[in-house]
Formats: structure tokens, sequence, C-alpha cells
């Protein structure tokens, strides 16, 4: 008589052995269900703590109150007393990027007169210093702020004239008697002065 086949131990895919339990599927959010059928929920993803720092994402770009935007800078002009060139730089510096104003192109050029004249209109010695000086090599005026050779130039009738007239003026300025197109000037007197600075973003933390 044929012997009759034990039972099989054998379990089909879909059961779960009795000691042991299915492994984790991480963090796809499926539950576990082990061997007593009870389902268990994935350890949670690895969330930044509280104290993580989060990225601080850049917003539309803008100009601190009190100073007038153009292209990609912002400009103040001070106009409430007069300082010599030398002590214009150091004040524009106390602001964060800024400096004593330069000028490339036809429409800074023009912006910042509009500023002066808005200002200036019926002051006959309204002066005001730009970022410039030929002090290194006389007739060679350089950008205090880069050091780079000024190219585009908007000069007074007959300006600069220090060779000329063989006095020291080193600085470069807007000069109200000539509508505020450019001279050189001593850099010891006293002027209202333009200062500049980049753009900024302002920043929103965790947004």
């Amino acid at each position: 008589m044929a012997k009759q086949k034990s039972k099989s131990n054998k379990r089909t895919k879909n059961e779960a052995s009795p000691d042991s339990q299915s492994v984790s599927p991480g963090r796809t959010g499926r539950a576990v269900y082990p061997s007593s059928g009870s389902p268990v929920c994935p350890s949670a993803p690895d969330y930044p703590a509280a104290t993580d720092v989060w990225p601080v994402l850049p917003t539309s770009p803008s100009c601190p109150s009190g100073w007038d935007h153009h292209d990609e800078s912002c400009y103040f002009l001070h106009w409430h007393d007069k300082y010599d060139w030398i002590e214009s730089t150091a004040f524009c510096s106390t602001h964060p990027h800024a400096y004593l104003a330069d000028v490339t192109d036809n429409s800074e050029n023009a912006f910042i007169k509009g500023l002066i004249v808005n200002r200036f209109a019926n002051e006959r010695d309204a002066h005001v210093w730009l970022g410039a000086t030929d002090e290194i090599t006389e007739g060679v005026f350089v950008w205090n702020v880069n050091n780079q050779k000024v190219n585009y130039t908007d000069w007074g009738p007959g300006e600069p004239n220090s060779i000329p007239l063989n006095i020291r003026e080193d600085c470069l300025v807007y000069w109200a008697h000539y509508s505020w197109k450019w001279a050189d000037l001593d850099c010891h007197q006293k002027c209202y002065f333009v200062c500049e600075m980049p753009m900024y973003y302002d920043s929103i933390i965790g947004k």
C-alpha cells in the first residue's frame, strides 16, 4: 500500500512565515503586515529638524527706502549738506555695497541729472560729486569703485581744464553753471553728492 504523502510545509508566496516579517518598503508609504496580521506603519522620512536652516529664496529686486531706482542700480542724492570728495566717498560707503556714483552711459547720466534738476533747479551753486578722479595720472579719470577708466563722458565747455589753468582739480563733479555737465574740481571743495548701489533682493525665510 502506497504511503500517504505528508502535508507539505511549503507556503505560497502570498503567505508569511510565522517567524518572519515582511521587509520594510522604506518610504513608499505602504503599511507592513507581519505574521500577526496587524499593519505596522513605515518609519517616518528624514525631514529637517526644527533647528535646521531652510534655504533663503530671493524675491523681486528692490531699493532701500529713500533711494531711487534706475536700470540695475539704486541712487541716493545727498542734498542736506555739502562735503568734500573724500568725505562724500566715505559717506556713501557707510551704506552696504554703496559708493560714490559712477556713470557709464547716457541713460544713467540723464537719470542722475534728472534727480539733480528736480532737487536743485533754483540753486545756483548746487554742484554734485561723482566718483571719478585723475589724481594718479593727470588727465586720465578712473572710477574710484573699480579703478576702471572713464569712457563715457559729458564734459562741459573747456573741461577738464586743470592742465591749461595749471591748477589742481582732480575730482569729477556735476557743475551747476554748465546745467550740470561735467567738470573737474579741487577735491577739497564742498559739494553735494550722489551715491549708488546695486539693486538687492529682499529675503524671505522658509518660503
